[in-house]
């Protein structure tokens, strides 16, 4: 297999370093198998002559134009983690030359994968229109926002769909880099794997859901749904550790109660035999909700939370009243959009919108009774 390894100027060190460590430990393993797999050729390849990592380092890469076609490409993070700093990253001359070297290699077949910020570099190619993928997880929303044509599931380590490969966030080189070594050989990649410590890890959700509260977005389908069943989060700062209600978190739009050095360490759910389900309305099955609504039913009677109705996630109170008072989930759900006040857009009016927190509240009420 030959393997080629786009490493643009900046590269992110460490991803670089976990793809070309693992491919090469997998390489010096492969002997001691009783059917060991042909060596993976591991090649450095440039769109510029000069390359040199994040940190400074210089990288020995080979011309694209002086290289066969691979059988697998792979491209390393970028040095640019934040939001502002990659996207001016994105605009430099050499991504736009990568961009073409991997449009050329996929035509020809090859299969193309990316982790951590390099799933950017992916995209811009747009390779992966109508493809699922991820990326790290905090990168989440400019993926979704700068790639709409992009199935994106950031909760997922690893992602393949038909013939690319992302990965999440940066040791998620390491997944991308053992899913090579798999294709070619389970047995090998388990050693390698062992021989890393690498665990199994199918999921970024662990960290994708605190960043998701703490990011705030009104369309955001967690809040509502924690809002429903009562939950709260404890944020660590400095000073210590606070319990935060999650109808208290979120104070406007996009914006916490989290001070500047505060993060969310923990999602807390009350204990307790509560059925819950929630119902949301969108136009792709990955988007976030045009409006979602949570219903939770409890010893205490029933709670409902909608997104989607304002700046910030809302109790239904109009649903819980009636439903509560005794009437009909059909009566309850006529009565769910009183008191909120979404606001009218593309994707449809304030009329509209209430009319869908009340069609929402009964099939989210509906499915919550089982």
């Amino acid at each position: 297999m030959r393997l080629h390894l786009l490493v643009l100027d900046g590269v992110f060190d460490l991803g670089l370093a976990a793809l070309t460590d693992t491919l090469s430990t997998a390489n010096e393993l492969a002997g001691s198998l009783a059917q060991a797999p042909a060596p993976i050729e591991v090649t450095l390849v440039g769109v510029r002559r000069r390359v040199r990592t994040a940190h400074g380092l210089t990288v020995p890469v080979v011309p694209v134009q002086c290289v066969r076609n691979p059988d697998v490409v792979l491209v390393p993070a970028l040095g640019a983690k934040k939001p502002d700093t990659l996207a001016a990253r994105l605009t430099h001359a050499d991504v736009a030359d990568a961009v073409v070297a991997l449009r050329k290699w996929s035509n020809s077949g090859v299969v193309a994968g990316a982790a951590c910020t390099g799933t950017f570099l992916l995209a811009e190619s747009a390779l992966l229109d109508g493809q699922r993928a991820t990326t790290s997880w905090w990168l989440a929303p400019m993926f979704r926002q700068r790639y709409p044509h992009v199935a994106l599931d950031e909760s997922r380590m690893l992602v393949n769909s038909a013939g690319f490969t992302t990965a999440g966030a940066a040791l998620a080189h390491l997944d991308l880099a053992l899913s090579v070594v798999r294709s070619r050989s389970p047995a090998l990649a388990a050693l390698v794997a062992r021989y890393l410590l690498v665990e199994a890890r199918a999921s970024q959700a662990e960290f994708v859901i605190p960043d998701h509260l703490a990011h705030a977005d009104p369309h955001g389908d967690l809040p509502a749904a924690i809002l429903a069943v009562g939950g709260s989060v404890i944020a660590r700062g400095p000073g210590g550790e606070r319990r935060i209600e999650i109808g208290d978190l979120i104070t406007s739009y996009l914006t916490t109660s989290l001070a500047d050095d505060e993060i969310i360490t923990q999602v807390r759910l009350p204990k307790g035999s509560a059925q819950s389900a929630y119902a949301k309305f969108h136009r792709r099955a990955i988007d976030w909700s045009i409006v979602g609504v949570g219903v939770a039913i409890g010893p205490d009677g029933v709670r409902a939370a909608a997104t989607g109705v304002g700046d910030r996630p809302a109790r239904v109170t109009g649903f819980e009243a009636a439903i509560n008072g005794g009437a009909s989930v059909d009566e309850a759900a006529a009565a769910a959009g009183e008191g909120l006040s979404p606001t009218s857009d593309l994707d449809g009016s304030t009329e509209y919108k209430q009319h869908l927190v009340g069609v929402l509240a009964k099939r989210a009420y509906l499915e919550a009774q089982g």
